[in-house]
């Protein structure tokens, strides 16, 4: 998938999914059971392009394309997009270190659709 085709399919849905949503990077939705997801950055802005090739950039540079990291977010009523780079672990200890060390407030539990707060 070229890039440009690449943008376009997550800012497509993105915009359709403004509560919130958890895709691959070629913009098709992750389909996890169980397990935690924790947020490993926190991209927030008005200019949707920008903050999905910053998303792109960050996951191909920072975690050298891992197949295990996902793009999750939302929209919130001022049109801020909310975009994070986020990871799925199965184990909720190692869930929770993770989520300590990128410092993150909480991690999601999958299965409860609930967050599970570290502090």
């Amino acid at each position: 998938m070229r890039k440009e085709q690449q943008i376009k399919r997550i800012k497509e849905v993105i915009l359709n999914n403004k509560n919130g949503f958890t895709i691959n990077l070629k913009g098709k939705f992750v389909n996890k059971d169980n397990g935690y997801f924790i947020s490993l950055t926190n991209i927030k802005g008005k200019n949707l392009n920008l903050l999905i090739k910053k998303a792109l950039y960050i996951q191909r540079i920072g975690f050298n394309n891992n197949k295990n990291i996902f793009l999750g977010g939302w929209v919130d009523k001022e049109n801020n997009f909310f975009l994070d780079l986020t990871i799925h672990i199965k184990d909720l200890n190692l869930s929770k270190e993770i989520g300590i060390k990128f410092n993150q407030q909480a991690i999601f539990n999958i299965k409860k659709l609930e967050e599970v707060y570290l502090k």
